[in-house]
């Protein structure tokens, strides 16, 4: 029998973020979007420019909301992360995340964290690091 594809077990545990809501503001976490930042982003992608988000947060938390209230796809998240470990359950592939952290997307972390998930980091000239190969 094939396996079937890997789930995700973080989408199950994002589930909760549609009905949080922020405690002084009254409105519902996924709906604080800053209008002028949706903006911005719909016009960079009209004249094409490929936009991405890059925070210090999880990027599974983000990764639930950033498609449907910014336009920005699953794949162009980049964020701090926990370790993983793929496993077979029943003839079922899962991802399982671990109690560890993988990847603090912060400081001096972020731009080699940016290199990974994007593949290139463009910014001012004193930023851009070149890759060595050891």
């Amino acid at each position: 029998m094939p396996a079937r594809p890997p789930t995700n077990s973080m989408r199950s545990r994002s589930r909760g973020l549609p009905r949080a809501k922020h405690p002084t503001l009254g409105r519902l976490f996924k709906d604080n979007v800053y209008q002028p930042q949706v903006e911005l982003l719909d016009y960079l992608r009209a004249n094409g420019f490929r936009t991405f988000i890059v925070s210090g947060g999880g990027i599974d938390l983000i990764r639930a909301f950033a498609e449907e209230k910014y336009g920005i796809s699953r794949d162009q998240i980049v964020g701090s992360s926990l370790k993983t470990r793929f496993e077979m359950k029943g003839g079922r592939a899962e991802i399982v995340k671990l109690a560890e952290i993988d990847s603090f997307d912060d400081r001096e972390v972020k731009p080699a964290n940016i290199y990974l998930h994007v593949g290139a980091v463009r910014s001012w000239p004193s930023a851009i690091p070149t890759v060595i190969s050891r």
